[in-house]
């Protein structure tokens, strides 16, 4: 493993999409989340998207179809986030799990 450059944010969670070359990662500021793209090469985060209600996402995932998938915690629901600019986020539904932890998820 390279280390290619330090976060100035703390992510939450981060996920690659293998599809685009993109990798994305979440940050909560205690009331809501942010969506950002992470530089590969160089490790600096461009902010996309801001103020989502999904109550702590606490992974992320991408889909072939491009869109990207998350658990919100603090809701035990799925959100899909459809990629436009900004990302349109879309409450799924519950998932009838309580999370209590950090989980992942990933989509092959």
């Amino acid at each position: 493993m390279t280390k290619k450059g330090d976060f100035d944010i703390g992510f939450a969670v981060i996920a690659y999409n293998k599809l685009n070359g993109v990798m994305y990662g979440t940050n909560w500021d205690g009331a809501a989340d942010d969506l950002y793209t992470i530089d590969t090469l160089t490790g600096a985060a461009t902010l996309i998207g801001a103020n989502y209600s999904t109550k702590l996402m606490i992974n992320l995932t991408a889909a072939p179809d491009g869109n990207r998938y998350a658990i919100g915690l603090s809701s035990d629901s799925l959100y899909r986030i459809i990629p436009s600019s900004p990302p349109v986020v879309v409450g799924v539904g519950p998932t009838g799990q309580a999370f209590n932890y950090a989980q992942d998820m990933e989509y092959d």
